[in-house]
């Protein structure tokens, strides 16, 4: 091959890399599996929810309103982050729970909000973005038993999207409920916005398979005796 044939295979095996690479972020912009996304089987867990704040969003036909309503919790299983494309309960304190497309062991969460320079705001500010939160691991479906996975805090000046790990010596069990709880948001004392949260982690490993029976040689003796 030569030199030429080369340089153009190489520019074309990274422009393959680079297209693979774009279709994994636009697609979900991690390239981690989450096993919240609606999509793939997640979905809220029944009434395990704050109530959903109305922000005032509404419905219009030929320019005039018909109703107001609020966005249901379920967005923030659905790869949507348009402004206004949030899930908002009243207040500066909330939670959610979220049945998994499957039991896990969780070993990160991503919490997405809408980057600052998007900001309807007039000083570039995100005041309904979550800031102090906790996870929670329920180990069963009324959340009656249930361990806390992490404290953590979302930075308003970071990236939109900020992953968290869960401490390592609670990563032992797995989970097929998890629970979101807000507890402060960076300012807006009216109402807090959910764009996306995620779970990230592993299946539970399957169950330990026996070692197969080695047959054993059977002497005449005992062919002789089992045979009378």
């Amino acid at each position: 091959m030569s030199k030429q044939n080369l340089a153009h295979f190489i520019e074309g095996l990274i422009h393959d890399k680079m297209e693979e690479a774009l279709d994994v972020y636009s697609a979900d912009k991690l390239g981690i599996p989450d096993y919240a996304l609606e999509s793939a089987g997640g979905q809220i867990h029944g009434h395990y929810h704050s109530l959903t704040y109305d922000t005032g969003a509404s419905r219009k036909l030929f320019g005039f309103s018909l109703w107001y309503d609020g966005v249901p919790p379920r967005v923030i299983l659905q790869p949507d982050n348009t402004p206004g494309s949030c899930w908002a309960f009243e207040g500066q304190e909330g939670y959610v729970v979220i049945k998994l497309s499957q039991a896990i062991i969780p070993e990160m969460f991503t919490l997405e909000h809408i980057p600052s320079s998007l900001s309807t705001n007039q000083h570039g500010k995100i005041p309904s973005a979550p800031k102090d939160f906790s996870v929670w691991g329920w180990l069963d479906s009324e959340g009656q038993n249930r361990r806390l996975l992490g404290k953590y805090i979302y930075n308003d000046q970071g990236k939109s999207l900020q992953t968290f790990k869960v401490e390592q010596e609670k990563c032992n069990k797995d989970y097929t409920y998890i629970e979101l709880r807000v507890s402060s948001n960076h300012g807006d004392s009216t109402h807090t916005c959910i764009y996306r949260f995620r779970v990230h982690g592993k299946p539970p490993p399957g169950p330990a398979l026996l070692p197969p029976k080695v047959p054993t040689e059977t002497s005449p003796e005992q062919l002789k005796q089992t045979t009378r």
